[in-house]
């Protein structure tokens, strides 16, 4: 808080600034938030308040790598994590249910837990493969810098699960044959990795032609 005199008047303006900076690599910059409040006390005016170089957040270059808390993942490991999904999405169809699989992968990389689509198995319509997993991961102190790997684009329901326990990544296998939420979670922060992984589109688009009236009615149509 500090005082300043203009046209005669003593105008008070009190500033709180709330800065968090984190070091950047060349590969990963960590979360960077910053927060200005500005309160004028009177009409008065006031020269601008200039904040000291440490205090600064700046904009990134465009072409800068975020990397969220946890492992940095790549192309590479997101495809590695996929054959999990993937793996169980086949095991749903096995059982005669809808074939999406979903992973939750813990920031170190670790699999927290796996599950598949069960409405048809289950009967439980609430059951999705995004549900599955994060519920076979058990309880959770945070969910910052976790992954959630689905073989393909989330639904409203399990976007709306991501950014309600704060899971910082979705690796999605496909888009092709259903485009969910990925963009709004992208929007909102979330880091998407898209795949276009082949076996995944065909493996929907093959289920899809088959069983049309199950598929609409999983995805509310």
């Amino acid at each position: 808080m500090f005082s300043a005199t203009a046209d005669g008047a003593a105008t008070r303006v009190a500033v709180t600034v709330t800065a968090a900076v984190v070091s950047a690599t060349s590969r990963a910059v960590n979360g960077i938030a910053m927060r200005l409040m500005v309160n004028f006390r009177s009409g008065a005016a006031v020269r601008p308040w200039i904040p000291p170089p440490e205090s600064a957040v700046f904009p990134l270059p465009a072409d800068t790598k975020i990397r969220l808390e946890g492992v940095n993942v790549d192309r590479t490991t997101a495809r590695a994590w996929l054959a999990t999904a993937l793996a169980e999405a086949r095991a749903g169809l096995a059982e005669g249910g809808i074939p999406i699989g979903a992973a939750l992968y813990g920031p170190d990389g670790t699999l927290l837990g796996r599950g598949h689509n069960r409405r048809v198995q289950d009967g439980d319509p609430s059951t999705h493969a995004e549900t599955a997993a994060f519920r076979a991961a058990g309880r959770q102190r945070t969910y910052r810098g976790t992954t959630m790997v689905t073989t393909l684009s989330p639904c409203w329901y399990c976007s709306g699960l991501v950014r309600q326990f704060g899971i910082s990544r979705v690796v999605v296998g496909e888009a092709t044959t259903f485009h969910g939420g990925h963009d709004w979670l992208a929007e909102h922060g979330v880091e998407i990795v898209l795949l276009d992984d082949v076996e995944c589109v065909a493996l929907m688009r093959d289920f899809i032609e088959k069983h049309p009236a199950l598929w609409n009615e999983d995805i509310g149509d």
